[in-house]
C-alpha cells in the first residue's frame, strides 16, 4: 500500500516541476474565414420519388349517350300535317329504353303554319314550334289538367317535347333528340293529319275515365268551334278546384261565323260579338233581356267569365276556355242547336255579316261607310294613360287601318264593357265611369255648363280640363255628353290649335253595361294649325303662367261663341251620326 502511494506522489511532483518551468505554450492560430464577395446561390434539385403504380380500376361500361347523327336537313313537308304517334323513349344513364304500350293516347301533329297540337294520354295540349334544318324547338301552350292515373306517360312526354332540340327522319319514322344527348323519341306515322280521322285508344283500368281521349286531326275554329250550340258543364278554379254546373242547358253560346255570339245566360237571352284565332279568344257579350233569374243563378258569373275569356282549346270533344291571368278554366260540351233559346236562334238569322247589322250609324256628311272589329284587351297600354284595357269594340270609317287610326289619334269609337273595364282598370276606370254617370244625373236640371273635367276612356294621360261646346245628347239605346277638346294627352299649359282638337262624345247604354266613346279630329280657322304657326304674341301668352289662365278664357269664349257649322266636320252632323247609334 505504501508502494502505490509513494509512487502516485513521484508522479504528482514531476507534473507540477513541469509547470512551473519557463516553457510557454503556443497559442495555436484560426485561419480566417474564405467568405465569398457575392454568396451563389444553388438550388438543390429535389429528387421526385418514384410514384407507386395504382390499382388497375374494375373496367366498367360507361353509359352511352344517344348520339345525335349528322343527318341532312329535314324537309318540312315530310313531317308536318302528320299525325305522329309516340311508340318508345330512350334516355337516361345508363340509357334505358321505354316502350309506349299506347302510343294513339300520345300523339303530336306539327302543323304548317307553326302551331302544334299534342295529346297527352287524357289531356290535349297546344303550343308552337320552329324548324331550322334539323334545329326544331317546340314551345308548349295551353293544356287542359286532368289526371290520367298512375301508369300514364303523360308527364314524361311533355317533358321530353320540351327538350327537343334535333329531329330527323329514319324509314318513315320521326326521331327527336334532346338537349345535351338527354334522349331520342321515335314516332310512328299514324297517316295524314288533314284527314276527318278520330283514332280513340283504349282506356287502362287503371286510367282515369271521366276524358275520353283522342289522338285528333289539326283542330280548326271553323271545323269545330263555330256554328254550335255549348252549354257550360264546369268551372275550374285556381282555389277551389273543379266545379260541376248542376244545370249546363241553362247557360249556353253560340260562336257564329259571322263574328258574333249568341248567348242564354239562364233565363236571359241576348248576343254580342267575339274575335278568336287558332288559340286566342275575345268575347264581348251584348245587352241581354233582364228578367230577374232565380237566386241560385250563376248567370253574372257565366258572362263575366265569358268576357274574360283568353285562351281556347279542345280536350277530346269538350270546348274549353282559359281565363286570363290563369284566373280559371270554362269547360263546354256540345248540346243539340235546337237547345239555344228561341230569341237567339231568331238572332242568328239576322246575317249579322254585312256592313252595320251588329252596329248601325248614320254616317251621312261625315264619312262614306264605317267596319267593326274586337280588340283584344290590353294589360297594359300607352295610349289609355298606361292602364289596362278590356276587350271591346272598335268602330274605323272609310276602310281606314284600325292601328293606324289608333297610331295617329285618327276618327274612332269604342264600346267597352262597363264591367270589363272596372275589372282591368279599376279606380283608373271607375273615375271616369263615375264623373260621366254623375255629368248624366244632373242633364234634366241642368242649368250651368259643367266647370269640371270632362270623363273620358280611354283613360287620359292628363286631364280633359280644355274644352269648350258642351251639351247633353242621348243615342238610342243610352244617354251621354258631347265636347270640342284639346289633347286628352296635353302635360303643359300653350295655344290651343286645330292639330290637338276633336270632338268627343262619352256615353252610357241605359243598363249600364256599355261605354260609349268616340273621338273624331275637328278644326276650325278660329285656331291655328299648329303651334309653329301660332302668332308669337299668342304663343307668349299661353305659354307665361301669368298669362296663361287670361289667355285660356278668352279662347274658350270665343270657341264657345262659334256656330256648330263653324267647325269642320258640322258638329251637328257628328251628333247626328252618334245620336244614331244602335248595338245589336
Amino acid at each position: 500500500m505504501k508502494k502505490f502511494q509513494s509512487l502516485l506522489f513521484l508522479c504528482l511532483w514531476v507534473l507540477f516541476a513541469t509547470a512551473c518551468s519557463g516553457q510557454t505554450t503556443p497559442t495555436p492560430t484560426i485561419p480566417p474565414l474564405d467568405i465569398p464577395s457575392e454568396p451563389e446561390i444553388t438550388h438543390t434539385p429535389l429528387t421526385s420519388p418514384t410514384a407507386e403504380k395504382p390499382p388497375t380500376p374494375t373496367t366498367t361500361t360507361a353509359p352511352t349517350p344517344t348520339p345525335v347523327p349528322e343527318v341532312t336537313p329535314v324537309n318540312e313537308a315530310d313531317i308536318v300535317d302528320i299525325l305522329w304517334l309516340w311508340t318508345d323513349i330512350s334516355a337516361g344513364q345508363p340509357v334505358t329504353q321505354t316502350l309506349v304500350p299506347n302510343p294513339e293516347k300520345y300523339s303530336m301533329v306539327l302543323r304548317s303554319d307553326g302551331l302544334v297540337n299534342i295529346q297527352a294520354d287524357c289531356n290535349s295540349v297546344g303550343g308552337t314550334y320552329t324548324l331550322d334544318g334539323r334545329t326544331l324547338t317546340i314551345t308548349l301552350g295551353p293544356s287542359t289538367k286532368a289526371y290520367c292515373g298512375d301508369a300514364s306517360l303523360d308527364q314524361t312526354f311533355l317533358e321530353a317535347l320540351g327538350m327537343v332540340n334535333q329531329v330527323g327522319l329514319e324509314d318513315g319514322r320521326l326521331q327527336l333528340y334532346l338537349a345535351d344527348n338527354d334522349g331520342l323519341m321515335n314516332w310512328q306515322n299514324g297517316g295524314s293529319a288533314l284527314e276527318e280521322t278520330t283514332v280513340t285508344p283504349t282506356v287502362e283500368p287503371d286510367t282515369v275515365t271521366a276524358v275520353t281521349p283522342q289522338a285528333t286531326a289539326i283542330i280548326t275554329a271553323e271545323d269545330v268551334l263555330l256554328d254550335k250550340v255549348w252549354q257550360w258543364t264546369s268551372f275550374t278554379s285556381p282555389q277551389d278546384g273543379p266545379q260541376e254546373i248542376a244545370e249546363p242547358e241553362r247557360y249556353q253560346i253560340r260562336l257564329g261565323s259571322n263574328g258574333r255570339v249568341f248567348i242564354q245566360a239562364d233565363c236571359n237571352t241576348g248576343g254580342g260579338v267575339y274575335s278568336l284565332d287558332e288559340t286566342t279568344l275575345s268575347i264581348v257579350p251584348g245587352p241581354l233581356t233582364a228578367a230577374a233569374c232565380p237566386e241560385e243563378s250563376q248567370a253574372e258569373e257565366f258572362l263575366q267569365y265569358l268576357s274574360a275569356a283568353a285562351l281556347w282549346f279542345m280536350d277530346g270533344d269538350d270546348l274549353l276556355f282559359d281565363l286570363k291571368f290563369d284566373s280559371g278554366t270554362m269547360r263546354f260540351q256540345a248540346a243539340p242547336d235546337s237547345a239555344l233559346a228561341e230569341s237567339a236562334a231568331a238572332n242568328s238569322s239576322s246575317a249579322p255579316a254585312d256592313e252595320g247589322q251588329n252596329i248601325q250609324l248614320n254616317v251621312q256628311g261625315v264619312a262614306q261607310s264605317y267596319a267593326w272589329q274586337v280588340q283584344e284587351g290590353e294589360p297594359f297600354s300607352a295610349d289609355s294613360g298606361g292602364t289596362a284595357i278590356p276587350a271591346h269594340i272598335l268602330v274605323t270609317f272609310d276602310g281606314e287601318d284600325p292601328q293606324e287610326v289608333l297610331a295617329n289619334n285618327g276618327r274612332r269609337l269604342y264600346i267597352f264593357p262597363v264591367q270589363g273595364y272596372r275589372n282591368v282598370a279599376g279606380d283608373a276606370a271607375a273615375v271616369e265611369i263615375d264623373r260621366l254617370e254623375a255629368l248624366m244625373a244632373e242633364a234634366n236640371g241642368r242649368v250651368d255648363t259643367p266647370d269640371n273635367p270632362m270623363p273620358f276612356l280611354p283613360s287620359p294621360l292628363g286631364f280633359m280640363d280644355r274644352w269648350v261646346q258642351f251639351t247633353d245628347l242621348n243615342f238610342t239605346q243610352g244617354m251621354g255628353v258631347r265636347y270640342v277638346s284639346d289633347s286628352p294627352n296635353r302635360q303643359a299649359i300653350g295655344p290651343w290649335t286645330n292639330e290637338t282638337t276633336a270632338y268627343y262624345y262619352q256615353g252610357l247604354s241605359q243598363d249600364g253595361k256599355f261605354y260609349v266613346s268616340l273621338v273624331w279630329p275637328v278644326e276650325t280657322e278660329t285656331l291655328p294649325a299648329t303651334f309653329e304657326e301660332t302668332a308669337e304674341d299668342v304663343k307668349a301668352q299661353a305659354t307665361n303662367p301669368s298669362t296663361y289662365d287670361a289667355y285660356l278664357q278668352e279662347i274658350k269664349t270665343t270657341l264657345n261663341d262659334l256656330p256648330p257649322s263653324a267647325w269642320q266636320p258640322d258638329l251637328d252632323k257628328l251628333d247626328i251620326m252618334i245620336a244614331s247609334l244602335v248595338i245589336k
